[in-house]
């Protein structure tokens, strides 16, 4: 979706990284649809619809952000988002859960 290759935290790797909070979405411009926790769905439901979307045995809620791939109608052209609630998929970038595949964090 947005991350090409997420790494894990470390602290020689990262020791000089610092993280600021921003206002710009523009790194999700071309992404029509996030992942939704359970929690999210009140104040997501207010302005997205949310589909249950996935192959196979993976589904999993999302909120639709655009009708056509690479499509994000929530971005400005500015970077901004439009509207009041923004999907914590896209507030916590450029974090993002991991797990080992035997279902450990």
């Amino acid at each position: 979706m947005i991350y090409e290759a997420a790494v894990p935290i470390s602290h020689t790797r990262h020791l000089n990284w610092s993280v600021e909070v921003g206002t710009d979405y523009a790194f999700c411009r071309n992404v029509n649809a996030v992942p939704l926790m359970a929690a999210e769905f009140a104040s997501a439901a207010c302005e997205y619809a949310i589909v249950l979307g996935g192959t196979g045995d993976v589904v999993m809620p999302v909120a639709v952000l655009g009708v056509r791939p690479d499509q994000n109608l929530y971005v400005t052209s500015q970077g901004g988002w439009q509207a009041k609630y923004i999907p914590a998929f896209v507030r916590r970038y450029p974090f993002v859960f991991a797990s080992r595949g035997n279902g450990e964090p």
